[in-house]
Parts: C-alpha cells; sequence; structure tokens
C-alpha cells in the first residue's frame, strides 16, 4: 500500500483471519490494531474468538488479561423489533418481555428443529449443527429471542427486521439462517458489522462478516 494501514484495513485483515482460522497472521494484524485503537473491545473479541476456534486456550487467557489490565470490558449485546409503534428490546437471556414464555418455547422448538433438520453449513459455520446436536442448549441471545418475538407478533410472509448492537456470533449466523428456511421467512439483521439478509438457508453475506 502507498500509505499506512490504519484501523479498519488491519480489522479487515483481522476479521478474514477468523473466518479462515489463521491464529499466526490474526496476532500480527492484533498487535498493529491494538496500537492504533487501544480501546475498541471488538478487536479484543475478534482475537479471543480465533484462539478459540483453535482451541488455544492460553491464547484467551492473555487476550482478557490485556483487556483486564486496560480496564476494558465487553458491552452487553441487546437486539430490538419494532412492532405496532413500540419498540421491543431484547438482552442474551432476557426474561423480562410479557410473552417471555411463548419466546423462549418458540426458540427452544426451532433449535430442536435445526437439530432434526441435518442442514449442513459451509464455510466458518460448518459444523455447527452437528455440535449443536451433540450439546446443550446453554444461552438464548438477543437476536434470537427478537427473531422469535418476530415470528409470534408478525404476518406469515412479512420480513423481520431485527436491529443488533453488537456483531452476530457464528452460531446465531447459522441458527438463523437454517430457521429462514424451516419457517419459511425473511430476516433482516443489522449488527455491528453490517446488514444481514437471511432467506431460504442463505444470508446475503454469503458467510463473510
Amino acid at each position: 500500500m502507498p500509505m499506512p494501514a490504519d484501523g479498519a484495513v488491519w480489522g479487515a485483515l483481522l476479521g478474514a483471519c477468523k473466518i479462515y482460522k489463521n491464529a499466526e497472521v490474526g496476532e500480527e494484524a492484533f498487535e498493529h490494531i491494538v496500537e492504533l485503537e487501544p480501546s475498541n473491545v471488538g478487536y479484543y473479541m475478534f482475537m479471543s474468538n480465533i484462539y478459540t476456534d483453535m482451541a488455544q486456550l492460553d491464547g484467551v487467557a492473555r487476550v482478557r488479561a490485556m483487556m483486564r489490565d486496560r480496564g476494558l470490558k465487553k458491552e452487553p449485546g441487546c437486539s430490538y423489533v419494532e412492532h405496532k409503534g413500540r419498540v421491543h428490546l431484547f438482552m442474551a437471556n432476557d426474561h423480562s418481555h410479557p410473552q417471555t414464555k411463548r419466546i423462549y418455547q418458540l426458540v427452544i422448538r426451532l433449535e430442536q428443529m435445526v437439530k432434526k433438520s441435518g442442514v449442513r453449513e459451509s464455510g466458518a459455520a460448518e459444523g455447527f449443527v452437528r455440535k449443536s446436536a451433540e450439546q446443550p442448549l446453554v444461552g438464548f441471545h438477543s437476536e434470537k429471542l427478537a427473531v422469535a418475538f418476530g415470528l409470534l407478533n408478525t404476518e406469515a410472509g412479512s420480513e423481520i427486521v431485527v436491529i443488533k448492537n453488537l456483531r452476530v456470533c457464528g452460531d446465531c449466523h447459522s441458527f438463523l439462517k437454517s430457521v429462514s428456511a424451516i419457517a419459511g421467512r425473511a430476516f433482516l439483521v443489522r449488527d455491528a458489522s453490517r446488514f444481514h439478509r437471511f432467506e431460504r438457508g442463505v444470508c446475503s453475506c454469503k458467510d463473510y462478516w
């Protein structure tokens, strides 16, 4: 490049390293990013997730220690849906909504349907359905709750729009792709990185986000 790379350029490289599970190049990109944008928590989480995907727990511990030493904390994830002039906000494992029972019942049922469907993923999400079948349901991320609310309260055929403050995680991304096929609905999700349009089992980002 004819000019020095900024945080966005190194961040793009770090994102690619997560997709392709390349911790070595990711570490180089991360070193540059933390010099340029030392308080951007998202990049720390990216590097931690790369180490997690590579089963390098010592790397995860180093990143968490670095965040702790610098007084950085991950922002709580939240998602919201607008319906009939009202904003419905959801946090991870949130039980404050009046329709909580129905929402959680639907999410659990959808999880079971995804597991039974045997849909195979490709790219960064490969193996998600297989892993889900082997592991118990351990959490309810906000985008799952928001989509379930939309399915319960909107007409068939209409698009469900969800806004999320953080990047959609890999598991939820795979889940939403599968549910869009199972339910025959389209979901438009705006996360911290981009717009994702889930429809008929695929996402508009083509698994690059």
